[in-house]
């Protein structure tokens, strides 16, 4: 029923008519949509053995989406094979294209760059560690100290 409320909401936007008149003008192309479906499911392996016993709409209605689902995992097979060779190949392209000598110089000063940036930032840790193990041996000095004094102090 998704196409046929497509079909009206688009008729009701673009020319504003009623509900139940957009319904009734989606109809006929909803028609024209499932028996396309089914004129171009009739190669496919589909059981209709049991539809065409029973003269029903909902047996027609559910013979045509079966064909319409058998088509549609086809088509997105198709579309989904074809954009995993194709998104690969296309990214290869973009990768593999030549590279002049300017840009290698402009890569490699980019990159010298931000191994002497590495470089600092390594330094000033290195610094700071080293200013905070040399407070860390103070107090513990001073506390070593204090507990001392406070050992003769109490003797």
């Amino acid at each position: 029923w998704l196409p046929l409320a497509q079909i009206a909401l688009l008729l009701r936007r673009t020319t504003g008519v009623s509900v139940s008149r957009a319904v009734g003008l989606a109809a006929p192309p909803l028609l024209a949509w499932l028996y396309a479906f089914y004129r171009i499911g009739d190669p496919f392996p589909v059981d209709d053995s049991a539809v065409v016993a029973s003269d029903s709409l909902s047996a027609v209605l559910h013979l045509c989406l079966n064909r319409a689902g058998i088509i549609g995992v086809a088509v997105t097979a198709v579309m989904s094979g074809t954009g995993a060779v194709s998104a690969p190949a296309a990214a290869l392209s973009r990768k593999l294209r030549p590279v002049g000598e300017a840009e290698l110089r402009a890569t490699e000063r980019a990159l010298l760059a931000a191994l002497h940036t590495l470089l600092q930032g390594n330094r000033h840790l290195a610094v700071m560690r080293s200013r905070h193990e040399a407070r860390l041996a103070a107090a513990a000095a001073a506390a070593t100290a204090a507990a001392a004094a406070a050992a003769t102090a109490a003797t």
